[in-house]
């Protein structure tokens, strides 16, 4: 398999700019062109620097197209635990609301992008860290429901949590390879929180309420 890892970390300011415009537009050359069409020299003539600036960072597309995963990663997961985190105390439909606007917006924008990193995750050997991820939210969703468990009635959290945050992911993969155009629209959101809160109890809960 070729080398994924940099073959140099930026430690300046400078470095670190550098490497950020050349992810970008690894990103941005993945959305334009797909990643059969994507080079180096493309890559660098975007990012505004040399070939050889590239090398010295990148030693090949395995290893941006990584780095790209990488960042998309933690971006997605920086996001989700924002939402998991004000879960604790807000009510349980607003947290299930976000859970499912934030998934929307990590896969809407940008379904041909995540298309591609699906693709080469096993190549890549990046699926196990994509998994860690999902894992994290699956405990992170259980915290919320264990939180508000007045609210739900499921009172196996853990599982709960799995099935909640399979069924946002798995959807919204499939959406993407499939049928990307539903993603943009508001419908595909409406379904995933009605079937969300249907399952978790909410939505006969507020009828009765009413």
């Amino acid at each position: 398999m070729a080398k994924t890892q940099p073959r140099k970390r930026p430690r300046q300011a400078r470095s670190r700019v550098t490497v950020d415009a050349i992810v970008t537009a690894t990103t941005q050359l993945l959305v334009s062109r797909g990643l059969d069409e994507l080079t180096t020299a493309a890559v660098a003539e975007r990012a505004g620097v040399s070939v050889g600036t590239l090398y010295q960072y990148f030693p090949n597309k395995q290893s941006l197209v990584a780095a790209v995963i990488q960042a998309e990663l933690e971006r997605d997961r920086q996001r989700l635990f924002a939402v998991f985190e004000g879960g604790l105390e807000a009510p349980l439909v607003e947290s299930i609301d976000s859970l499912g606007r934030v998934l929307i917006e990590v896969y809407g924008p940008k379904p041909l992008l995540y298309r591609h990193m699906v693709a080469v995750l096993d190549e890549l050997e990046l699926a196990e860290a994509v998994q860690a991820v999902v894992d994290e939210c699956i405990t992170g969703f259980a915290d919320v429901l264990r939180a508000r468990a007045h609210e739900h009635r499921r009172p196996d959290f853990e599982r709960a949590a799995w099935i909640c945050v399979q069924l946002g992911v798995q959807l919204l993969r499939a959406a993407a390879r499939e049928r990307p155009e539903w993603i943009a629209d508001q419908s595909l959101f409406e379904e995933l929180r009605a079937m969300m809160r249907g399952y978790l109890g909410l939505a006969q809960s507020e009828r009765e309420a009413g």
